[in-house]
């Protein structure tokens, strides 16, 4: 049985006082009383999942912060796009030929891309 460390009421003379024998006393008064909530632990598998998800969530947040980088600074510049603004590599593509007004622009915005 897995238990949540801060689930298990503890008095102030508990607090002060720690050490194995009292928290093994504590543990078994409130396993004896019910009181104690299991964890769910997750399979090997499931964790895999759950980790799958998340990196795709930071890929997705990662993604959207460079579309709106490059979108603030084609405003910043007074670029505009000539076509709709769908994110494709029709997109990148006129965004690499873009004319820029100085090389330190156009160095920016291959950066950016």
């Amino acid at each position: 049985m897995v238990v949540n460390a801060a689930d298990v009421p503890t008095s102030d003379k508990e607090r002060k006082r720690k050490d194995d024998k009292r928290d093994a006393r504590k543990l078994s008064r409130e396993l004896k009383d019910g009181s104690l909530k299991a964890l769910y632990v997750l399979t090997v598998e499931k964790e895999h999942c759950h980790s799958l998800v998340r990196q795709r969530h930071h890929l997705v947040k990662d993604q959207t912060r460079s579309k709106n980088k490059i979108k603030s600074l084609l405003m910043f510049s007074g670029l505009k796009l000539t076509g709709k603004e769908r994110w494709s590599m029709k997109m990148i593509k006129e965004l690499k030929e873009m004319k820029c007004e100085t090389t330190e622009q156009r160095l920016t915005l291959n950066l950016a891309i």
